[in-house]
């Protein structure tokens, strides 16, 4: 504080919480609290992963407890994007993947508000106008989103997926999506036995036809624009083997090349 005061800096301390050691030279430390060098930690939350996903890792990090997180998500929040959140349904979908740089003394609702804050200005005016001209609200979107992330990683396979499972809905034929009993049964099994699928949840899409009750997890901004901007293609069916993803039109043309690939 003498250097400071001595150097004409006082007056130019910023506010916040400060990580400084016996061993900073002054010049160090005048540097870190004129430029506001808060304290921080980065967390890095990848596309898909749910609510649980995130709380135990900010757990692992010792950012904030798992329990103290979830409850957080269970709070009212004030934001637009939100109206459209069916009642009851917590912030599964809105909590937007990305790499955050944390202040040491966040807790669990601050990175709550920051994620909520990122996916508010992820969600550009052309979105928000394309989302109004789908037919789908922001809701129906991100859960749609949600499911095209969990069932395909590369782009180019996100827009195609996302058009097969628009052509399902406009048909009113059930998603049978396997990422949907995946989230239920809190599984990473890649193939589902039929007794699994017939596990009875509103989230379920072989059970349940159209949208699941809410998100599976929480997408990426790819994703939510696959869903905006799908592909337009004639097929009702795919499926994943070995990082290739393949398409078909009819079932029975699904069965063979099922037959062809993973058996």
């Amino acid at each position: 504080m003498v250097y400071l005061k001595l150097s004409g800096l006082s007056s130019s301390i910023q506010a916040g919480d400060y990580k400084l050691s016996g061993t900073m030279t002054p010049l160090t430390i005048a540097d870190i609290l004129t430029k506001g060098k808060v304290a921080s930690k980065k967390i890095t939350i990848p596309e898909g992963w749910t609510i649980d996903d995130i709380g135990n890792y900010l757990q692992q990090q010792g950012v904030a407890t798992k329990a103290d997180f979830n409850a957080a998500t269970e709070k009212n929040y004030s934001y637009g994007f939100l109206a459209d959140k069916l009642a009851g349904q917590g912030l599964e979908g809105y909590l937007f993947p990305d790499t955050y740089q944390i202040s040491a003394t966040a807790n669990a609702e601050d990175i709550v508000k920051i994620m909520l804050d990122n996916f508010d200005s992820k969600l550009t005016p052309s979105l928000r106008a394309a989302i109004s001209g789908s037919g789908r609200n922001i809701y129906q979107t991100v859960t749609l989103a949600s499911i095209v992330e969990r069932e395909v990683s590369k782009p180019e396979d996100r827009k195609v997926v996302a058009g097969v499972f628009i052509n399902r809905l406009n048909i009113d034929m059930a998603l049978e999506s396997c990422a949907t009993v995946q989230y239920i049964l809190k599984t990473d099994d890649k193939r589902l036995t039929y007794e699994q699928t017939r596990v009875d949840s509103p989230y379920n899409t072989y059970l349940y036809k159209g949208l699941p009750v809410g998100p599976i997890g929480n997408p990426g901004i790819d994703s939510i624009q696959a869903v905006l901007y799908p592909q337009n293609t004639d097929y009702l069916y795919f499926f994943s083997a070995a990082g290739t993803t393949y398409y078909s039109k009819t079932l029975d043309e699904h069965e063979a090349k099922i037959a062809k690939y993973l058996n």
